[in-house]
């Protein structure tokens, strides 16, 4: 993928959850979209994971095909993307996977930066969100600058 696609695929994304107010995950009864990155691999070698997500329901029903068949998508909050699954999926040493097609086809991203992407778009449309563990976006954005300088 050249920087120009991911840079795409960052900005479409970021912009359709901000002024959607929603982001799609699939999940089954007992498994989440998950894959393993084309790019980056643990210290053992080993693929990192891959958490899924998408902008649009649509492109999200589009991968419920092949080992996804038997998934449902969901919606999901974005104040619950941010605080619930990106810091989550960061704790992890996991990645985010950003609007991936039916091929599997899709940015793969470090989920600190994107919540620092989302926030900065929220402000800029004058959005702020209600979360359980932050006071608002600023709260949020102060602690991942306190955390990583």
């Amino acid at each position: 993928m050249t920087e120009q696609q991911s840079n795409e695929i960052l900005k479409n994304f970021v912009n359709t959850i901000c002024e959607n107010g929603v982001v799609y995950s699939m999940e089954s009864k007992d498994a989440f979209a998950l894959c393993g990155s084309n790019q980056f691999s643990t210290d053992s070698g080993e693929p990192v994971t891959v958490f899924c997500f998408w902008s649009d329901e649509d492109l999200a029903k589009s991968c419920c095909i092949e080992d996804w068949s038997d998934f449902k998508v969901n919606e999901v909050s974005i104040a619950s993307f941010i605080e619930d699954w990106c810091v989550g999926i960061y704790n992890d040493s996991f990645l985010v996977g950003l609007d991936f097609n039916k091929e599997m086809f899709g940015l793969e991203f470090d989920p600190i930066d994107l919540i620092l992407k989302i926030t900065k778009k929220l402000k800029s449309l004058k959005i702020d969100l209600d979360f359980e563990q932050f006071k608002n976006i600023q709260d949020i954005e102060n602690q991942i600058k306190k955390m990583f300088g």
